[in-house]
């Protein structure tokens, strides 16, 4: 049972960094496909325009892959939710939560899903690698997941 949903914060920086491959690749996609960029032949033109058309798809599937879509709170974990999988915590395993500070978006020992410096939350865990996410609301997620924690606690 999902006790709360929260949807990820992206910063405008991360949104910038991300849009920025597929937009050069469509721009040289453009430009090859009218001839702003001589190619030799129509052979190698055409093998221009499908590897880059390739390789625009391969970049927003694997974006729709691996981006976080939303953070659930569920009684017996965390689960974080992708386009084509989802990780999971279990509540158990959870030593600390707590506001993370913004540079740790950049340099991280654990498992990085934050896509917002100001919103970034830390999962420290007893064992295994910690986790950074940013919720749209951390103080809400913080403080629903520990509320969460302690009951999982009192039941067990």
């Amino acid at each position: 049972m999902i006790i709360h949903e929260n949807r990820p914060k992206y910063d405008f920086w991360i949104k910038l960094a991300l849009s920025l491959a597929p937009t050069l690749i469509a721009v040289l996609l453009f430009l090859i496909h009218y001839n702003f960029i001589p190619s030799e032949n129509e052979y190698e033109a055409k093998m221009g325009e499908n590897i880059l058309f390739a390789s625009l798809i391969g970049i927003m599937a694997l974006y729709w892959l691996i981006l976080p879509r939303k953070y659930e709170i569920h009684e017996d974990r965390i689960k974080i939710v992708m386009g084509a999988f989802s990780y999971t915590v279990e509540l158990k395993s959870i030593s600390e939560v707590k506001r993370a500070e913004s540079w740790k978006v950049f340099a991280y020992k654990g498992i990085r899903f934050a896509t917002s410096a100001k919103n970034a939350v830390e999962i420290k865990r007893k064992k295994g690698v910690s986790i950074l996410i940013s919720p749209s609301n951390p103080e809400l997620f913080i403080e629903i997941l520990q509320r969460t924690m302690s009951d999982a606690m009192r039941c067990h």
